[in-house]
Formats: structure tokens, C-alpha cells, sequence
């Protein structure tokens, strides 16, 4: 009775975090999310290995490919299933391309994201066909290309968002791209309404304060070129930087056996260092605000 109960307790926190955001209990929007939950109550049989095994359309407990693997199998075994309601096979491309989108911070964050697009851009057109006012797909694939560092592409879904739904998220996304493509003015601008949105989304209050803190400098009679924004650098990305340095001093000589073995390692040094593992929501946000991929960044070697 225990498991059954941390079963159900962990079926409807994904479905909390999967479903789109607001209290519509009515509606389209409402029509969707309940395919989402629907959905991830459908048992499916797989042949894996020569071995029957049942799975679910929902976020593994586990962020590694074997997992990730089996929960593609699930739902494509959903929606090419013809017989299966359209919204609850758009349900299961949606579960499918947003747990992608939470491998982000792996070592193979531009396959994810690539995977992810294709998936989603086909639910936000689900979406627009039956005037659902949500843009949890948009904002989903704004934070992949951000991730991805695509930021002029990120901005083009952000706009798309925008003309749905305003979110704070979605505003602090366009923050972060503005600034990086040096337009801090406008960074500024969405971060402001970002806040506005949700005064505790507190990356969004820290981007805005260090954006702010740029722009205020002395008029200037001379014509020299502005410094770019992006050599100024907030303490918390440098902190966080040099822990990611420090435990892969340590972890490195894994990332040519094994990547699940190597971000285990990672995982556990970051926790220690005081962040979280690479799926944890802080540290996602981190990759966003400084402007990392991913912790086998380049710029990041010991």
C-alpha cells in the first residue's frame, strides 16, 4: 500500500510540473491538461530485449538514456497508435518533448534539443488549431535554445509565446536573450515585466539587477565604443564556475569511459559543493543566466 500511495504521490507531481500553468478547470486548456494525466495512466507493453516489460508515458525517475530511451518507445507506441484520441496523442509527444528539454544540462544538450523541437513545434501547432491559451510548448523550446545558446531562434518562440500568454518565465527568457545578443535595454525591459509577473522569480530579479547596474553609467561626450555587456560578470556565475572546474578536475578522466558515470560524478561533486545536480531547477537556471551549455563546456576544462 506504501509504494502505491509514493506511486500515485509521484504520478501527480508530473503531472503538476507537465501540465500548463493557470486554474482554467474549463476549456480547451483544461481538455488538454487532462489528456496529459490521461495519458500517463496508460499501461504499454514494450518487447525490449526479447523481454515484455510495462512503462508509462511519464518523466523517468532516472535522467540517464537507457530510461530515456524506454519513455520514447512508450510514447511513440502512443501517439503513432491511430485508434488513440488525437489530443491524447499530441499529449504524448508533449510528455515526451519536455522531458527532453530536462536533459538540457547533459553532455548532449543540442540532440535533445533538436529532438525536442520536433515534438513540440507539432503540439504549439496542436495548440493554435484548437485556440488552447497555454504556451507551454513555446516556452519549453525557448529554454532548449537558450540553453543551446540560440538565442535569436529562442526569441522568434518567445515572440510566439508572448502573443498567447504572458508568463514571468517566458519574459525572463526573452532577458536572458536580449541579453545576449547585446541589447541590454531591451533585456532589461522584459525583465522588468518578468518581475512584475512574479516578484519571487529571483533569477529574473538578479539578471535585472546586474543588467541595471551596467546601464548606469555617466553621460559620455566622447564617441568611444560601449564595453560589451557580456565581460561583466555576476560573482555567483564565477562561484559556480569554478566548483564545475574543481569537480571536473576529478570527474574528467570518466568522460572518455562513460557519460552517465561521468555526470554521476558531477552530480555528487556539484551537491557537495553546494548546487545542485544537473537536473536540479536552480542549476538549470544557472546555465541560462551565465551562459553555459553544459558542464563539458569548453571554457570549463580544469
Amino acid at each position: 500500500m506504501q509504494l502505491l500511495a509514493a506511486m500515485i504521490l509521484s504520478l501527480i507531481a508530473f503531472c503538476a510540473t507537465a501540465q500548463e500553468s493557470g486554474k482554467a478547470v474549463s476549456g480547451p486548456l483544461a481538455e488538454f491538461n487532462m489528456a496529459i494525466a490521461t495519458v500517463m495512466k496508460i499501461p504499454v507493453t514494450l518487447n525490449l530485449k526479447g523481454k515484455k516489460t510495462e512503462g508509462f508515458c511519464k518523466r523517468p525517475e532516472t535522467l540517464d538514456d537507457t530510461e530515456l530511451k524506454k519513455l520514447q518507445l512508450v510514447c511513440e507506441k502512443i501517439f503513432f497508435d491511430t485508434t488513440t484520441p488525437e489530443i491524447q496523442r499530441v499529449a504524448a509527444k508533449y510528455i515526451l518533448g519536455k522531458t527532453k528539454t530536462q536533459y538540457s544540462s547533459s553532455g548532449r544538450t543540442t540532440r535533445y534539443c533538436d529532438e525536442a523541437l520536433q515534438l513540440l513545434s507539432a503540439v504549439a501547432d496542436f495548440y493554435d488549431q484548437r485556440n488552447i491559451i497555454g504556451n507551454g510548448p513555446h516556452e519549453a523550446i525557448a529554454s532548449c535554445l537558450v540553453s543551446t545558446k540560440k538565442y535569436k531562434n529562442a526569441l522568434e518562440w518567445i515572440d510566439r509565446a508572448l502573443k498567447i500568454k504572458e508568463t514571468s518565465q517566458i519574459y525572463f527568457l526573452a532577458g536572458v536573450s536580449w541579453k545576449n545578443i547585446q541589447e541590454p535595454e531591451r533585456a532589461q525591459s522584459a525583465l522588468k515585466k518578468s518581475v512584475a509577473l512574479d516578484a519571487n522569480n529571483q533569477a529574473a530579479k538578479n539578471l535585472l539587477a546586474e543588467i541595471e547596474s551596467l546601464l548606469v553609467r555617466p553621460n559620455q561626450i566622447d564617441t568611444a565604443e560601449p564595453e560589451p555587456m557580456l565581460v561583466t560578470e555576476t560573482s555567483e556565475c564565477q562561484q559556480w564556475k569554478a566548483a564545475i572546474i574543481a569537480n571536473r578536475a576529478i570527474c574528467d578522466e570518466l568522460l572518455g569511459k562513460s557519460y552517465d558515470d561521468f555526470f554521476s560524478c558531477m552530480d555528487t561533486g556539484m551537491t557537495s559543493s553546494g548546487y545542485g545536480p544537473r537536473s536540479d531547477e536552480q542549476t538549470q537556471m544557472l546555465y541560462q543566466i551565465c551562459g553555459i551549455s553544459s558542464w563539458t563546456d569548453e571554457s570549463l576544462q580544469p
